[in-house]
């Protein structure tokens, strides 16, 4: 009696349907780790660190839990800047993307969001110094369906929000 000790499908399958069986399986495999890529988007296994040129700490990237992640943002003397928060939602999907200088700081951020069974998918762009101090704001609502669909708000670096315009 002859033990099976990998997948051998001579006996069961002639050769054009072996060759679309593994075909199927090829693309669920690739389909299922595509699938993985755009729902989670930019992940850290638990935390990683980004430095500055000098390589004093830049950004910082933390999971807390299986689907929320910290964001923060220091400056050149490795002060808190800024931070974001995020939770990906069950059954929907998150992309959190980072843009870097030269230097090492962050550039600006972008987030994408599609909360699932919805018509409608979220933008954040967050622009930053070069020092990682936010600058910008823009939330994007795509398709867009009036003329409110863009949100444009501004830093105010001595409240420490986010206001609709600099006075």
């Amino acid at each position: 009696m002859k033990l099976a000790t990998s997948l051998d499908m001579s006996n069961f399958l002639p050769n054009t349907n072996r060759l679309i069986f593994l075909l199927v399986i090829l693309t669920i495999v690739k389909i299922n780790q595509a699938q993985f890529v755009t729902t989670f988007g930019f992940q850290p296994v638990q935390s990683e660190a980004y430095n500055y040129v000098d390589g004093t700490l830049s950004l910082k990237v933390e999971k807390i839990h299986a689907h929320s992640y910290v964001y923060s943002l220091y400056n050149k003397s490795e002060h808190l800047v800024y931070s974001i928060n995020k939770e990906i939602p069950a059954g929907g999907s998150m992309s959190i993307k980072p843009f870097f200088r030269s230097d090492g700081s962050v550039e600006s951020i972008t987030t994408s969001f599609n909360p699932g069974a919805s018509k409608y998918s979220y933008s954040r762009v967050i622009t930053l110094d070069n020092n990682n101090t936010p600058i910008k704001l823009v939330n994007s609502q795509i398709p867009c369906d009036d003329f409110k669909c863009e949100k444009i708000l501004f830093w105010n670096k001595d409240k420490l929000e986010w206001e609709k315009s600099i006075l």
